[in-house]
């Protein structure tokens, strides 16, 4: 399984505000685009892309002006990763979309003896994000239950 390289920068962009937001005197600030890329030697140009999109799903808060920047728009325990993986990609199902009785392979089969694997694998894959806050991450608690 491969995230792509938007999802996986998505996460450590979030993950990051959490730790910044979180230091003493710097809660509830906005984090300055420039800091994000540097800290996280992402392009800025890519870093405003994918602020972009987290924050139209409700994950960021954006600022404009002079001392805008961004923050997460609820605590790091409410947001997982399942959340940022979907705002910045497309996530595609890892079953087949064939129907059983449409299935070109196996069409004296009732039922594709293979697909019950991929209906297992996509029900793992989304407990584990689903499950996974940014929270339980930045913890090293990975998977942690979402409260």
């Amino acid at each position: 399984m491969r995230f792509s390289t938007k999802a996986r920068y998505g996460l450590r962009i979030v993950m990051r505000l959490a730790e910044e937001c979180a230091k003493p005197g710097a809660e509830n600030k906005p984090i300055p685009l420039w800091l994000l890329a540097e800290k996280e030697r992402i392009s800025k140009k890519y870093v405003e892309h994918i602020a972009t999109q987290l924050e139209r799903a409700g994950i960021l808060k954006g600022f404009r002006g002079p001392a805008g920047g961004y923050c997460l728009a609820k605590p790091p325990s409410r947001i997982t990763a399942r959340e940022v993986i979907e705002a910045v990609e497309i996530v595609r199902a890892n079953v087949c979309t064939q129907k059983l009785s449409d299935c070109p392979l196996y069409p004296s089969l009732k039922k594709c003896k293979a697909r019950q694997f991929w209906i297992g694998l996509e029900k793992a894959i989304r407990d584990y994000t689903e499950n996974a806050t940014i929270e339980s991450l930045l913890n090293g608690k990975m998977g942690g239950k979402k409260r």
